[in-house]
């Protein structure tokens, strides 16, 4: 018992000392107060099964939102595919090649193109939309977003990221309410008109970015606009934004209305340089070599 009150789990260790005829004389010992390191293993059991418990609930949550999380090691390109992707796709492997080697033969390109621009840039962030062809031939529209990791010289090494099924959420939207089904459509048939409108119809310069633009318009939050319109178009509705801005600036372009400058300016791009590195990205030339095989 210690003076607090508190009682104390101890171990005790000792030495017995003897005269030369073999009789004990004293005895030397210490007391060791091990309910400290009890209560530290304690503690680290209890954070290692809510850790674990975490784990299950992070699990469930990726299942039900129809993501698999994965981990790709860009020097060896290896990769680990999380629990579910054999259950939404019919796959099991850990190769880059093996993953690559199922994504659409129409979108593979586009695909390849995007993610090496990312690697190859300075961003930590990288997301795409694309078919994806399940073991049993069945096509899958899928959203993936990841983070990109970099070394000291700025080289990617890794990549951790979320490969969201899409077109599971819309087969589990179509077993609900069809009404409910009409009024997505219906709305997303109004983001589009708002979007091609404004890029497309009008000459206004946009004098606030897009999303408040569309909530403006629309009447409805913009991250449940953003959902709606991946749900039913299978694409990011930021995705449809840019590939709509890239026709329009092919449009101006063509028809000579305007400099890079004003084009840039008319779009909404925060520069010239903003403009050239999405067109070459979306269309593989820059704005000057579009320009010159169209003239």
């Amino acid at each position: 018992k210690r003076l607090d009150g508190s009682f104390a789990n101890t171990t005790s260790r000792a030495s017995i000392i003897r005269d030369d005829k073999g009789k004990a004389i004293r005895v030397v010992g210490a007391v060791h107060d091990v309910s400290r390191l009890q209560e530290l293993e304690n503690s680290m059991s209890n954070q290692i099964s809510m850790q674990e418990e975490h784990k299950g609930k992070f699990l469930i949550t990726a299942k039900l939102s129809f993501s698999v999380i994965w981990d790709w090691n860009v020097n060896t390109d290896e990769i680990f595919m999380g629990e579910g992707y054999e259950e939404l796709f019919g796959y099991t492997g850990n190769l880059i090649r093996d993953w690559k080697s199922r994504i659409h033969p129409e979108d593979i390109q586009s695909l390849e193109h995007s993610l090496n621009s990312a690697l190859s840039s300075s961003g930590t962030q990288w997301q795409h939309a694309y078919r994806f062809i399940r073991a049993d031939g069945s096509i899958a529209r899928v959203f993936d977003r990841a983070s990109i990791f970099r070394n000291e010289d700025g080289a990617a090494y890794r990549m951790i990221g979320v490969m969201q099924d899409l077109s599971r959420q819309k087969e589990q939207n179509l077993a609900g309410i069809e009404l409910s089904k009409n009024r997505k459509e219906l709305l997303v048939k109004k983001i589009r008109d708002v979007i091609l409108d404004l890029i497309h119809y009008t000459d206004e310069r946009l004098r606030t970015n897009f999303s408040d633009y569309l909530t403006s318009q629309l009447q409805y939050d913009y991250t449940y606009l953003a959902n709606i319109f991946s749900e039913v178009e299978g694409m990011p509705i930021q995705q449809f934004i840019i590939l709509q801005k890239i026709e329009r600036a092919k449009e101006l372009i063509i028809s000579g209305e305007g400099t890079l400058t004003e084009i840039a300016e008319r779009l909404h791009y925060s520069s010239v340089a903003h403009l050239s590195n999405q067109f070459k990205k979306i269309t593989g030339f820059t704005p000057s070599q579009f320009k010159s095989q169209h003239q």
